[in-house]
Formats: structure tokens, sequence, C-alpha cells
């Protein structure tokens, strides 16, 4: 390593890890998580060792290790909540909510996810909008009402959240 040990190379590690996993290079996306944690544990910096939890839950996910995906995104969302970004809290949650989906526990992710979802309404965080009615539409198997979608619809112009949008419309027509 060439570079000290700074919060800025911690974030990096943990951004890098999971862009590894999306293509395909899973044991080098678990090396960057484990070195992005390692990094904030060593400065005591908690909201970098959430964010690590999160890179670490997302390459889980990524080799279809949905159990330890849900264990990471829960000491993420125990580690980040005392940061009071609720921004992040949305994340690890939907990570977390993610996992609980994958593995099959369909109604503990559809909870989280409505959870979110009422969370990030009234904080105004749009993207954990789109992502919660898209994973709490899809758990629920659709059962979820109209006027939920529908009052965000309008609100998404970006491609990433009209896509959930439409995917959570999609399932609750199903």
């Amino acid at each position: 390593e060439r570079y000290p040990a700074t919060v800025e190379l911690g974030d990096v590690y943990a951004a890098h890890a999971v862009t590894l996993a999306y293509r395909r290079q899973l044991r080098q996306g678990l090396q960057y998580a484990q070195r992005s944690l390692e990094i904030h544990q060593r400065l005591g910096n908690t909201a970098g060792c959430a964010s690590a939890l999160c890179a670490f839950s997302s390459v889980s996910t990524a080799q279809a290790q949905f159990s330890e995906a849900g264990q990471q995104a829960r000491e993420a969302v125990r580690a980040v909540q005392g940061t009071r970004n609720q921004w992040e809290v949305h994340q690890a949650q939907l990570l977390l909510a993610d996992a609980l989906y994958r593995s099959g526990e369909l109604l503990n992710a559809a909870e989280i996810a409505a959870q979110v979802n009422r969370a990030a309404v009234q904080l105004g965080d749009q993207p954990a909008v789109a992502a919660s009615l898209s994973l709490w539409s899809r758990a629920a198997n659709g059962r979820i009402t109209r006027e939920v979608v529908a009052q965000q619809v309008d609100r998404r112009h970006d491609p990433v959240g009209r896509a959930q949008l439409i995917l959570a419309e999609s399932c609750r027509l199903l």
C-alpha cells in the first residue's frame, strides 16, 4: 500500500468493492471491502465501517450468499444508526430487506421495505423511496396500494428511479 490509511482511502475501497461485484470480480471485491473495514476500524470511523459493511453485503449478495449479506447489512444498520445519517440508514436497511427477500423471507423483507419507504418519503430521500417501493411490491407479491406507487411515479424522472417504480407497479398489477 503506497498511500496512508485515510477515511477517503477507506471510502474508495468500499466503492470499488461494489463496482467489482458488478463486474463479477467477487474475490477482489471481498478483499476491497475487508480493506475498507480495516481502515475505518483503525481510524474509529463508524460511518465508514457501516459503508464497508454495506459493500460486504453487496458483494455477498452478488455471490448469492444471502444469509451473510443479511448479517452484514444488520451490522451496517446498527453501525450507521448512531451517525444520524438517515440516507445511509435507508441504504443499509434496503440491503437487509433485499437479502431477506432473496432468502425467501418475504414478510420480513416487505415489512422493512415498507418502513424504509415511509421514512424515505418523510425525509425526501427519493432514491430510497423508489428502491423501497420496488422491493416492497416484489416482497409483498404486489399487495400494495395503487396510490402509494402513483404518488411517486410522476416525481421521478431519472431512468433508474422510473424503472424501479414501473417494476413496483408491474408487480402490483400482477
